[in-house]
């Protein structure tokens, strides 16, 4: 079993945790250019040379991937992600950390839906999806443009703390019922 991490905002002191680490582990480290990301592997290696590194790109102004993203921001990230050969996390989540690109992208939607589809069919092999739980959203998520349906792994998210009881009972139940296991973590 291969035990994986996400280090959302990382610092020499998060990384310096991976010598505790005495199994086989993955860790996904965002970063807001290849550049930087090549830099935090770097030191990731240096502590640990046996641990497998994922890009977790944050994308310029909306941060995490959409179709309500900046076409410019997804085309350069896009363009970006293919110099590498390394394992990829794409965090498909609405900018709400800028909740004005929902307007000022919608025209641009399907436009950008078709180059996210495009890049994770091209990569599929490469790339995780960390997308919400889709259990109880799976169509809302699908209307979003966040549920592609294509064969990658799978990081299913959901914040049990955030929602009523009868929710996360409901996605318990669903995540105890999924068929295909092999590629969800």
């Amino acid at each position: 079993m291969e035990i994986g991490f996400y280090e959302e905002f990382p610092t020499k002191r998060n990384l310096q945790k991976l010598e505790l680490i005495r199994f086989p582990t993955r860790l996904f480290v965002a970063a807001h250019s290849v550049k930087a990301f090549k830099k935090l592997e770097k030191q990731i290696k240096k502590i640990k040379r046996d641990v497998k590194v994922a890009y977790w790109p944050i994308i310029p102004n909306s941060y995490w991937i959409s179709p309500f993203s900046n076409t410019k921001d997804l085309t350069e990230t896009f363009y970006e992600l293919e110099k590498i050969d390394n394992e990829i996390l794409i965090d498909l989540e609405p900018p709400f950390k800028n909740k004005k690109l929902i307007l000022k992208n919608l025209l641009f939607f399907f436009k950008n839906e078709k180059l996210i589809r495009k890049f994770l069919e091209k990569n599929k092999k490469r790339i995780t999806t960390a997308e919400f739980s889709p259990s109880t959203i799976s169509a809302f998520m699908k209307i979003l443009g966040l549920d592609y349906n294509i064969d990658t792994e799978k990081s299913l998210m959901w914040y049990s703390s955030m929602c009523p009881e009868f929710v996360n009972n409901r996605v318990k139940k669903y995540l105890r019922n999924l068929k295909y296991k092999k590629n969800i973590q």
